[in-house]
Parts: C-alpha cells; structure tokens; sequence
C-alpha cells in the first residue's frame, strides 16, 4: 500500500500540528496494528523525530517509539527481539540526554494540573497491549500538550523512564533464560549487562534531577 504522505515532506515541511496528529493516530491504533503496520509506524516514528519542532514534542516521539518497540514484543511467545532491545535502548539513551540538556524539560507520571487542563481536548489512547504487567503503566506515552500559535510550547511529557528500564531489564534478563548459556549469543547477551548498568545512572540521575528519590532503590 502507499506510504503516508508526510514520509515524502522535508522535515522542514511537516508542521508541529501535523506531528501530533500522526503521534495521536499512532497511538490509537495501539492494540489493532499488525506487525506490518508497526513496521511502518517504527519508520513514520523515526521520521517524526526529525519533524519535531521543540524539544518536548522530540520527546513525546521518541516515548512513543520506545512503546512502539515493546508493543512489537510478543512476552508470552518469544523475547523481544535482540535489534528491538538495542534500539530501545539507545532511544531511552536520547530520551534521557535530551531531558539532560533541555533543562526545562519534565519527564512525569503524574500530570500537573497546568498540564491536565491543556488535555481537556485531547484524544487519549485508552487501547494498547499489555507487556510483563507490572511495567504497563510506564508503556504509555502522552501525546498532546497545550498549543500555542501551532507549536506544543507544554515542556511536560507523560513518561515514565523507571517504567521503562525496568521492562528492557526483564526483557534481558528472559532473552538470557531463552540461550544456551554455551553458546556464543549468550556471552553477547551477557556483555550488554555494561549498557544496562549505563542506562541506570543515566535514570538515576534524571529521576534525582526531578527530586524523586523514592524511585532510586528501584534501578539500583
């Protein structure tokens, strides 16, 4: 079938309302898509990144995509995919260098009153499919935001960095119980215990920066 037209526009071209309405479309279709269209959702999702026009809507994307990626997982058949795991994880890295350097940039999940106001309007994704169920509730992403003269000015995205490395912990840890702990692959899997480790300083540090010390035991 055609690919959506927006994947033909120069980045410059794409407008900030046409980002959140295709993150919006995403988003609801979370629960219906097959793995084709989340093929085609993980490439207009990498498209969008380079579309986004201020650093919380860069950042609402790439939530986006790191849910995209766990949703292609299927749990209770097979592990996630080793090239899912990598690019989950190196889009957790951004996600959490881009809050390091966007300094007025809030990560949360639990919405500030300013925030929720700004939603009233908004369409919500109330679908989805379930992952290991206990890291659900990090799995999803928030889309909208207030708008002002086209742009999403709102710095707050719904998101939960925790959430999300404790579901690429266990998402490591049954790929592990899935080899053969002789072969090759196990020792490759193994060694990516370095870059969990990295991505736990890098939640350490940002959930510390928002003053949520009580979160810190978890991803130690």
């Amino acid at each position: 079938r055609p690919k959506d037209r927006i994947l033909s526009l120069d980045p410059s071209e794409v407008t900030a309302e046409m980002v959140t309405r295709k993150l919006a479309e995403v988003a609801l279709s979370r629960g219906k898509a097959s793995r084709g269209d989340r093929a085609e959702q993980r490439e207009m999702l990498s498209h969008l990144e380079l579309c986004a026009k201020t650093p919380a809507q860069r950042a609402r994307v790439l939530t986006a995509k790191i849910t995209l990626l766990f949703d292609m997982s299927q749990p209770n058949m097979a592990p996630m995919s080793t090239g899912n795991w990598y690019r989950c994880a190196d889009t957790l890295l951004q996600l959490l260098q881009l809050v390091r350097e966007e300094k007025g940039l809030i990560l949360t999940d639990v919405m500030p009153d300013a925030a929720q106001e700004g939603e009233d309007g908004d369409e919500k994704d109330e679908g989805g499919e379930s992952g290991r169920d206990a890291k659900k509730d990090g799995d999803e992403a928030e889309v909208g935001g207030p708008k002002t003269d086209g742009l999403d000015t709102s710095n707050v995205v719904w998101c939960n960095p925790v959430a999300f490395f404790e579901r690429l912990d266990d998402e490591w840890t049954v790929a592990l119980k899935a080899l053969d702990p002789h072969a090759n692959e196990y020792m490759e899997r193994l060694r990516d215990e370095t870059l969990l480790l990295a991505l736990a300083q890098r939640v350490s540090e940002s959930e510390r920066a928002a003053g949520r010390t009580d979160r810190l035991a978890t991803v130690a």
